[in-house]
Formats: structure tokens, C-alpha cells, sequence
């Protein structure tokens, strides 16, 4: 901008702060601030422009900033001041508030950013290209999230913040899978995809996904999640390190949960606290792990069925589901099993499995008291786990306390038939027995095997010669000796 027009623009700014004052009585601040931004000078020099009704003559050009300027500003990670010292220690004339004027106007807010914060900072003021997926279960993408809520974990007294694990559709938005827990690991993100790829109660949401797109978290590149998902068909995309645009939907959904779901419960940590920084809530303790889950998947249930979706038109994701004629690719709960990692070895006693403060009995268990089984099982649903044995599914129990009448008759019948198992293959064994021994003896003479007395054989022989007894027992052990150093013929047993 030439000279003549800076002058211009000044005097039009002069003329009609003047105006203001003439209709109000005063100039508010708020106006002088305006004029002083758009006009690039400060405040106080709009002030004298007022009071003298006239502005500077001549529009002063602005100050560009050098390569050592900017040096500096990177140099003191985008503190001004500190960038301001440095520069004037180095000779540079220039004030504090010129330089800050021409760091905001010839550097980016993303450069700035940058500068104080990183990478992390400038993905704030970097625009993305937007994607959505074809179809249903073209993309689904996968994050964990710490909760801001404290809930009483099992079994535990002091409250924690709970993590959860969602699998979120990307062309429908649906939330396709589930897993809470305190800590996630492996079997947390397992136990979601598990649920990401089996339909929900009403049959819906089901489904093998094409891809799967998560982050570099630990438990999701794991050798384990990995070799299931490529097992399963789907192909594993982790986004790059410090990039959550790269899933922003996932993303967006963690904040939906918190403003729409957490922020309503007590004990929502990031909620107003006293002085001693308590927060406000009731007086009784926080809720139970249970309840919280239960909770959390009633609201589940509300978001996928009945709440409408800006980015949907309106249209709630089961809506959107149902409206996309693209087929499905299933596959049976019977295959997918093996997707819950064997989280714990247990060992199976009298009166079942001890697991998480309960105790799981089934009637495969029956003959196996002692020996350690593994047990995988979906971290928040307590209501029944999965037995292997030998690397293979034994069984699916149950907690005893919800067992029915018909449930623990089986059980009973179970073990009255393993007892009856054993005791047939006893009798059989017995009988096998007896017929080898009477199959040995059936042949063979008689023998009398009768003992008789001192008395009697000294009447049948005659004085006993001790003499005679060793030689004949010498004889008896050399002939012995022969017969069992002389090779066996073919007739021989």
C-alpha cells in the first residue's frame, strides 16, 4: 500500500472515532483497539492521532522482519520478549511491540505455533483433506481413550478412571465394538473386534471390516492383534505418530462420549471441585465398575438406534446402516473364540474357576479338579468366559450365583455320568482280567501244592543230610543259571 493510501486510511479511521465521540459522549476502548489492530500502529498513537484531529503525516513503513529475527523466535521457542532481548543485545533498534507486530503479520499462526509447541502444536492451524469411506465396514477405525470419571474397580476400594476401547464405523458412524476396562492391553483391543465383527442383540452392526485404521499404541500393533485381523480378512492401517486427523472420526466420537455421556455422571473428574480440590458430588462413594458399564452401554445402545448425526443428514447410524445395500461379510462366534486372548491360567477347583471375585462352573469341567485351564473373556462382561484346554475350546461357563434349575441339573447329570463312565471302564478292565488269567491255567495239570510237616517228611525219607540239601541246591541254581543264558527259539514265550 502506497503512502498516500496508509494516510488515507488513517484519516478515515481519525474521522470516525471523532464521530463516535461527538454521538456518545466518549470513545470506547474497544474501538480504538479495532481501529489499532487494522491500522498496524499502537494504541497510544491512535490516541494522539484523536486528540489532534489529525493523523501522522507520513505512514511510516512497516518492519520486516530479518532471517535473524526469525532465528530468535525459534531460538526462545516463540517467546517475543525473550526474542526482543536478544536482538537488541545484538544492536537491532527496533521496540518490543513493532517486532511482535511483525512476527503476527509475517509469520503463520501455524509457524508460530510451531515454534512453541511442535508438531503437535501446529495440527492445530493445518487444514486436512476430509475422508469417508465407500460403503459400511469399508473403514473402521479403532482408539483407546482415558475416561474422566472414577468408578470402583472389582474387588478394589480405591477408585480409578477406566479406559475404553471403541470401533467406530466409518461411513455410518456406528459404534461397531465396545471393550472397557481399567487397564487396556491386547486382550482389551481383541475383545472389541471380537465385538466389532459379531452383530449386536438387534442383529445389527455386524460384519468383517476391509480395513482397520488405529494408531501405534502397544496393543494395537502387537504381534497378536495383528496376525487376528489378517487372520480375519482385514487389513491393519496404524496412521502415523502424532497424527489424530488421520482418524478424526474415532476422535470425534471420544468427545461425544465425554460431553454427552460422562460429563452428566458424579464424579466427572474434569467437573467443577472445591478449594481442596474435592470435586462435587454426592456423598456416598463412586459408582461400581458394573453399574458404570451397564450405563455406558444403554447410552451405546441410544447412540447408535435413535441419535441423529450431523455428518449423517439427520439420520441416526442404524438408519444409515440399514439404508447401505452393501452385503456383509460374517463369520460364526463359534470361529471367533480364539479372538479373546487367554488372559489368565486357572486352575479348576471343587467348586469350579476363580476369576474376578466370582466363580464360573460348567459340566465339561467335571474330572478336571487340579489341572490349569486358560480362561479368555471380554474385559467388562463378567457374565461368562471362554475354557480352553490344550489349546482348544472345552467349554463356555458361567457364574454359579445366576445358574437355573435346568443349568445346575446338568451339571449334576454331568457328573453322575463321568462316575458311571469311570466305573464301566473298571468292571470292563476287571473282566478283561480274569479271562487272561483262567486263558493261562486252563491247560496245565493239577498239582498238589499241599504243605507238609517236619515230621512227615522225615517218615517218607529218612534223616535229612544237610550235606545233600546244599548239593542238590547248588545243582538246582547252575541248571537255573544255564536255562536262562540259552537262546530263545522261534517256539520259545
Amino acid at each position: 500500500m502506497s503512502d498516500d493510501a496508509k494516510l488515507a486510511v488513517r484519516r478515515m479511521a481519525v474521522d470516525a472515532l471523532m464521530e463516535t465521540r461527538q454521538q456518545e459522549g466518549r470513545i470506547p476502548m474497544s474501538a480504538i483497539r479495532f481501529w489499532a489492530d487494522r491500522l498496524e500502529v499502537s494504541v497510544r498513537s491512535l490516541w494522539r492521532w484523536v486528540e489532534a484531529q489529525e493523523p501522522a503525516v507520513r505512514a511510516r513503513d512497516a518492519y520486516e522482519l530479518t532471517e535473524e529475527d526469525r532465528q530468535a523466535f525459534y531460538d526462545y521457542r516463540g517467546n517475543v520478549s525473550a526474542a526482543w532481548r536478544a536482538r537488541a543485545r545484538s544492536g537491532c533498534a527496533v521496540s518490543r511491540a513493532t517486532l511482535a507486530r511483525a512476527y503476527e503479520r509475517e509469520m503463520t499462526p501455524a509457524e508460530r505455533a510451531f515454534a512453541r509447541g511442535g508438531e503437535a502444536a501446529r495440527n492445530e492451524y493445518t487444514v486436512y483433506l476430509r475422508y469417508d469411506a465407500e460403503h459400511r465396514n469399508h473403514t473402521c477405525q479403532a482408539d483407546h481413550a482415558e475416561l474422566p470419571i472414577l468408578v470402583v474397580p472389582p474387588g478394589c476400594s480405591k477408585p480409578r478412571k477406566p479406559w475404553m476401547t471403541a470401533f467406530l464405523d466409518d461411513a455410518t458412524r456406528a459404534v461397531k465394538g465396545l471393550a472397557i476396562t481399567i487397564v487396556p492391553d491386547q486382550a482389551t483391543v481383541l475383545a472389541g473386534l471380537k465385538q466389532c465383527v459379531l452383530p449386536d442383540a438387534n442383529g445389527l452392526f455386524g460384519g468383517v471390516p476391509e480395513r482397520l485404521s488405529w494408531d501405534n499404541g502397544l496393543e494395537f500393533v502387537a504381534g497378536a492383534v495383528t496376525d487376528v485381523a489378517l487372520t480375519l480378512g482385514s487389513s491393519p492401517m496404524p496412521t502415523k505418530a502424532y497424527s489424530p486427523h488421520l482418524k478424526g472420526k474415532v476422535e470425534r466420537f471420544n468427545e461425544t462420549v465425554v460431553n454427552e455421556f460422562i460429563s452428566g455422571l458424579p464424579f466427572y473428574t474434569n467437573g467443577p471441585a472445591r478449594s481442596d480440590g474435592r470435586l462435587y458430588g454426592p456423598d456416598r462413594p463412586p459408582m461400581d465398575f458394573q453399574t458404570f458399564v451397564d450405563e455406558f452401554l444403554a447410552w451405546i445402545e441410544h447412540y447408535n438406534n435413535e441419535r441423529p448425526h450431523s455428518s449423517l443428514e439427520g439420520r441416526t447410524p442404524r438408519e444409515a446402516w440399514e439404508g447401505d445395500p452393501t452385503p456383509i461379510r460374517e463369520i460364526s462366534e463359534a470361529d471367533l473364540r480364539w479372538l479373546a486372548i487367554p488372559s489368565h491360567e486357572r486352575k479348576v477347583l471343587h467348586d469350579g474357576i476363580h476369576h474376578k471375585s466370582l466363580t464360573y462352573i460348567a459340566p465339561e469341567l467335571d474330572g478336571l479338579v487340579g489341572e490349569t485351564l486358560l480362561v479368555k473373556f471380554t474385559p467388562h462382561d463378567r457374565t461368562r468366559i471362554d475354557v480352553f484346554r490344550n489349546g482348544e475350546w472345552l467349554c463356555t461357563a458361567y457364574p454359579q450365583h445366576v445358574l437355573g434349575p435346568d443349568e445346575r441339573e446338568a451339571v449334576l447329570r454331568q457328573r453322575e455320568a463321568s462316575r458311571r463312565k469311570h466305573a464301566n471302564a473298571m468292571r470292563r478292565s476287571s473282566r478283561r482280567a480274569r479271562r487272561r488269567l483262567s486263558a493261562s491255567t486252563a491247560g496245565s495239570p493239577s498239582q498238589d501244592l499241599t504243605v507238609i510237616g517236619k515230621e512227615e517228611a522225615r517218615r517218607d525219607r529218612g534223616p535229612i543230610d544237610q550235606r545233600d540239601l546244599r548239593r542238590a541246591g547248588r545243582a538246582a541254581v547252575e541248571e537255573l543259571g544255564a536255562a536262562v543264558d540259552a537262546p530263545l527259539e522261534e517256539d520259545d514265550e
